[in-house]
Order: structure tokens, then sequence, then C-alpha cells
């Protein structure tokens, strides 16, 4: 089975958008010449995949709201990091002006100043989803017993902690009876799984929605066994010194993409259904949830 990422066409795809994106910003400051240039504010993207896939993925939604009537006085650009470690530094002392970020990380974001106006998906929020092989004989939770799980970092909400919760209530001592291992990115989780590398891999569903589109021969060997509860997915922060006008516009761009035939495709290659209002009282259920992680299992990381 071929299990190769076809890279030459992703950087052509990555030059071309960023192109785009350059070109697009050029020609929205030119139509902005004689009512004052655009000003450009960072935009920094929790890095659940490598910098080059953060452009990749997330190029066409700056490029729909940089050109959107109601935003295009304002350019988003796009600031990857290259591991969590930095995101979080950049995250602390502020350098960010909006962020798309874990919910496992806004408590730091709060402490930073910053405010929570939008979020990934629906009401229902995303559950984890725990992907085997479909030739791998796995049935039940019972049979991970002393294999292998992967997942892309230690603190991710729904691909990897709502997982551990979820094994952990099915029976599993996830301290003991199975060996935890942390990749960088979804990517390699389900690479690995494919290869047979590791018996089963954390994710949530719209990373595996998003991936399984683009390397097709994935639904072809992997399936998701096991899906948790949701909790709300992934927020959009804004600095505390972003003008509160400029929030409400991106609120109702960003809430209002589901409307439209553009804002659909945007969607689409995110994989999103939508986009939902937010406020930090939205994520109190989370902040539930990582107590009760902590008080049954132990800190994220130290599985």
């Amino acid at each position: 089975m071929n299990t190769h990422i076809p890279v030459f066409n992703l950087r052509r795809r990555h030059l071309l958008l960023g192109a785009a994106g350059f070109l697009c910003l050029a020609r929205a400051r030119a139509q902005n010449v004689g009512q004052g240039a655009a000003k450009v504010y960072s935009l920094g993207i929790h890095p659940v995949v490598s910098p080059q896939r953060v452009v990749y993925s997330y190029q066409p939604l700056t490029e729909y709201l940089n050109h959107h009537p109601q935003t295009q006085n304002a350019q988003l650009r796009i600031e990857t990091s290259r591991s969590l470690d930095l995101y979080r530094a950049d995250l602390e002392a502020a350098r960010f002006a909006f962020t798309i970020i874990n919910p496992y990380d806004i408590p730091l974001a709060l402490r930073a100043g910053y405010r929570l106006f939008a979020r990934f998906g629906d009401e229902k929020g995303y559950g984890g989803i725990l992907l085997t092989r479909k030739d791998s004989g796995i049935e039940q939770v019972a049979d991970l017993r002393g294999k292998t799980i992967c997942y892309s970092n230690a603190t991710a909400l729904a691909a990897t902690m709502l997982n551990q919760y979820f094994l952990w209530q099915h029976g599993l001592d996830i301290v003991r009876d199975v060996k935890h291992v942390y990749l960088n990115s979804l990517e390699s989780v389900y690479l690995q799984v494919m290869q047979g590398k590791a018996a089963a891999g954390g994710s949530l569903l719209f990373g595996w929605n998003f991936f399984s589109k683009r390397v097709p021969e994935a639904v072809d060997a992997l399936e998701i066994k096991w899906q948790t509860p949701p909790l709300p997915g992934f927020g959009i922060m804004a600095r505390g010194d972003i003008p509160e006008e400029l929030i409400a516009q991106l609120r109702e761009t960003l809430l209002s993409m589901h409307q439209t035939p553009d804002g659909q495709n945007v969607l689409e290659t995110i994989g999103l259904p939508r986009f939902s209002p937010a406020t930090h009282e939205t994520y109190a259920e989370v902040e539930h949830f990582i107590r009760e992680f902590r008080e049954h299992i132990g800190n994220p990381g130290e599985i």
C-alpha cells in the first residue's frame, strides 16, 4: 500500500496560495490608497500540523476574511510556530494579534490578556476519535492492552485527552496497559497507524476529514473505531488591545460564512461545518473536564 503524501503537489499548492495571498494583500492595500492603508494583524495558529501545512490549511480562510467587504480594511497574516513550546511562548508574550487556539491553552491566553470571540464548529463541539487499521483485529477497548497508541501531542484536548479519558472510563489502566507516543502532528499519527507502527491513533474528526480527502488511501486502510462525547472545539481569540469594532466585524463575518457559497468552500477546505460564537463561559465545561482528567489520570504529558 502506498502511503506517500504527494509532497511536490503540496509544496506547489503552498507556493501558489502564498503567492495568491501576497497578491491579494497588495491589491487590497492598493484599493485602500487614499482611504488609509489596511493595517496588518498577525494570526497565530496552534501548531497541530507542520508550519507548511498550517499555511496550506488556513490561507483560504485568511484570504476570505481579508477580502470580505466588512473586514478588508484589516489584513490578517498567518504566523506559524515550529513547536508547541514556541507557540506558547509567543502567546504568553502576547505577540499574536489574533490566535486560533487549542482549548487546553485558553487559560494561558486569558492570563496574557486575550479574549474569546468565536470557536470552531457548531454548538455540539468536537469529540475525539480513535482510529485503527481495518485489518487490525481490534474490536474491544481491552484489545489495546500491551499495544502502542499515538497522538499529536499530550495536551491536544480532543485528539489526545478525551481519547485517553475514554480509554480509562472503559477499563484500561492507561499508564500500565498501553504505551503512548506523541508525534507532534496529526499527519504523523495517521501514517503511523496506516503503516502498522501503532495499533491505534488519536485524532479529532475535522482533522481526519481534512487528511482523508487529500490521501484517499487512508480511507481504505483506516476506520474510526471509537468516538468520544464532544467538548467545545478550537477557540478564536483577540489580544486585549484589538479594537472592539474589528473584533465584532470578524465575528460577524466568521459566523455567517456557512451562509454563502464562497464561505462554504472555505469551510470545506478546513473540514468545518461553521463557526460559532464563544466567550469564556463557553469553555467552562472544558475547565471541568481538565480537572477531572488530572484527578483520575494525572497531568497531561506525564502518561
